[in-house]
C-alpha cells in the first residue's frame, strides 16, 4: 500500500519515548553543530503562521453553497438527509481544524470540525483521522489533551485517555496504518505546547522532533483566485451531482475496509472525451492483495470503479461501487488531468462525508493541487498548496 511523502509537522510532545504531557523544567535544549542554542519559539514565527491563514469571500462562498443545496438536494430533499445519516454512520474517519493562536504561538485543535475561527484562533488547516479502533486500517491510538486555561493542545501518543496534571481530556482518534500522511512532530516549552502545519522546519526555529505521526489526509481552505477556474465550472458540477444516485455508508468492517482500499488503488485521473467505462476492482492494481489481508476478499468481484461521462457540459463522475451501493463519488470536467492521489483523497472525502465531491483545477500550483468542493465550501488539496502561502 502506497503510503504518502513524508511532510513536517511542529506538534508539542516528549522529547523521547512516548508523548506525555509535563513540560520539562527548563526550556528545552537542542543543537546545530557545535554550538549549543535555548529556545522558547519567539513569536517572530507569528508572521510565518499568519500568513498560511485564508481569507476568501464568505459572502460569495455562502451563495455557492446555497445553489449547491436549491440545484441538487432541492431536486431530491432526501439527498440533504442521507449525506447527514451517511457522515453519521460512518463516522470512523472525521475532521480535525487545526486553528492558530499567538502570544505564544501555539494551536488548538477542533474535533470534528471544518473551520475553527473564533475566540482568537484563525483556521490554518483540516487533517483527518480515524476515532475508531480498526487492527487494520487504525490500531493505534492518540489522546488529545487540553490546558486547563483552554489555549493549548497537546498529544499523548498510545492513549485513549490523557487527564492528568496541567491537562484535561480533549479526545482521542487513531493513527493511520495503511493510506496515510506521515510527519514529523516537534515540540517547544515555556509554555508547553504545539504547532502543526506541513512543511515547518521545526528544527530550525527551535522545536525539537519527538514522534512521527500518521493521520489520514489534510487540506486547507481555498483562496478566491485559486478558485477561478473552478467558478466557471460550477454549473458543470452542479448538472453532474444531480445525476450521482446517493452515497451509501459501509455497512460492515469488511465493506469498509475494500471500500478504502479501493479507493486507494483507484488509477483514475481523468474523465474521458469518450464514452465511459466500468472498471473491474480485481484488474486495479494491489486491490484483490490487500483485500486478501484485509479479510475482505468475498467483496472483490463486486467491487468496481465507474468512470462516467455525462455528455451535457462535458462533465462526468468517477464512483467506487460494491455491489449495487455507491460509496464514494467525484465529479471532474472531461479533460482536465489530476494527479491520481488527489483524485484518491477526494474520493475518501466523498465516502467520509456522504456526499460527492466537486474536484476542478486550481489556478496556482496545477501540477501538485487541485480545488475539492467537500460540503458546501471549496478546499485546495495537495502538498504544493499546504507548504507554500495562499495568495
Amino acid at each position: 500500500m502506497k503510503v504518502a511523502t513524508i511532510l513536517t509537522i511542529l506538534v508539542a510532545a516528549a522529547l523521547t519515548g512516548p508523548i506525555h504531557a509535563g513540560p520539562p523544567a527548563t526550556p528545552l535544549s537542542t543543537s546545530s553543530g557545535v554550538e549549543s542554542h535555548t529556545f522558547t519559539l519567539p513569536d517572530e514565527d507569528a508572521a510565518f503562521f499568519e500568513s498560511r491563514v485564508v481569507k476568501f469571500n464568505q459572502t460569495e462562498a455562502a451563495a455557492m453553497a446555497a445553489q449547491y443545496d436549491e440545484v441538487v438536494n432541492g431536486v431530491n430533499p432526501l439527498r440533504r438527509s442521507n449525506g447527514v445519516q451517511v457522515a453519521a454512520v460512518s463516522k470512523d474517519v472525521v475532521p480535525f481544524c487545526v486553528g492558530y493562536a499567538k502570544n505564544p504561538v501555539r494551536v488548538r485543535v477542533f474535533r470534528n470540525k471544518m473551520s475553527c475561527d473564533g475566540n482568537g484562533f484563525s483556521t490554518l488547516y483540516i487533517f483527518t483521522a480515524y476515532i475508531k479502533k480498526d487492527a487494520y486500517l487504525s490500531p493505534q491510538p492518540m489522546c488529545t489533551g487540553i490546558s486547563k486555561d483552554g489555549k493549548r493542545s497537546m498529544f499523548f501518543s498510545g492513549k485513549t485517555t490523557c487527564a492528568g496534571g496541567e491537562w484535561n481530556q480533549d479526545f482521542a482518534f487513531f493513527e493511520s496504518a495503511k493510506i496515510n500522511t506521515r510527519v514529523e512532530m516537534f515540540q517547544a516549552a515555556n509554555p508547553h505546547r504545539m504547532m502543526l502545519y506541513p512543511g515547518y522546519d521545526g528544527g530550525a526555529h527551535g522545536w525539537q522532533k519527538a514522534y512521527d505521526l500518521k493521520y489520514f489526509s489534510f487540506y486547507r481552505r481555498s483562496t478566491d483566485s485559486e478558485m477561478h477556474t473552478f467558478k466557471g465550472d460550477y454549473i458543470g458540477h452542479l448538472q453532474v451531482h444531480k445525476k450521482i444516485k446517493k452515497i451509501s455508508a459501509p455497512a460492515d468492517v469488511a465493506t469498509k475496509r475494500c471500500a478504502t482500499l479501493l479507493i486507494a488503488a483507484t488509477i483514475h485521473r481523468l474523465i474521458p472525451n469518450s464514452n465511459g467505462y466500468n472498471h473491474p476492482g480485481k484488474d486495479l492494481p494491489g486491490y484483490s492483495a490487500d483485500a486478501f489481508d484485509a479479510k475482505c476478499t468475498n467483496l472483490v468481484l463486486s467491487s468496481s470503479i465507474g468512470v462516467k461521462r455525462v455528455f451535457v457540459g462535458g462533465f462526468g463522475s468517477i464512483e467506487v461501487n460494491i455491489g449495487k451501493n455507491t460509496y464514494a463519488a467525484i465529479s471532474l470536467k472531461a479533460g482536465d488531468v489530476f494527479h491520481v492521489e488527489l483524485t484518491r483523497l477526494a474520493l475518501h472525502e466523498s465516502m467520509r462525508s456522504g456526499q460527492p465531491v466537486m474536484v476542478s483545477q486550481s489556478t496556482q500550483n496545477q501540477d501538485q493541487s487541485c480545488i475539492a468542493y467537500i460540503q458546501g465550501n471549496a478546499y485546495t488539496i495537495g502538498d504544493k498548496a499546504i507548504w507554500t502561502a495562499p495568495i
